[in-house]
């Protein structure tokens, strides 16, 4: 539904330990799939309940490696449910 325009520069890793969590707000905005605003919400009724995708998160990392290490498995990159309204 929705996709961040990232810049592709990298900042250190976060580094989240075993039995720890990591929380964060995420703002998410967009403009409407018909306009020249980036990025952009797939339907122009965004109404529902999602999940982010961590597509970069690693249980290891070198930065001198691509990819940077051994990717997290789906269920570990994956967010709560929350509800756009």
């Amino acid at each position: 539904m929705w996709s961040p325009i990232i810049s592709a520069c990298l900042s250190g890793p976060i580094v989240i330990n075993a039995g720890e969590t990591y929380e964060t707000t995420l703002s998410v905005w967009a403009g409407d799939p018909n306009s020249n605003v980036g990025p952009q919400f797939e339907d122009s009724n965004p109404a529902g309940i999602y999940r982010i995708v961590w597509n970069s998160a690693y249980s290891t990392y070198n930065p001198n490696e691509y990819p940077f290490g051994t990717q997290l498995s789906l269920e570990e990159r994956v967010s709560n449910r929350f509800y756009i309204e």
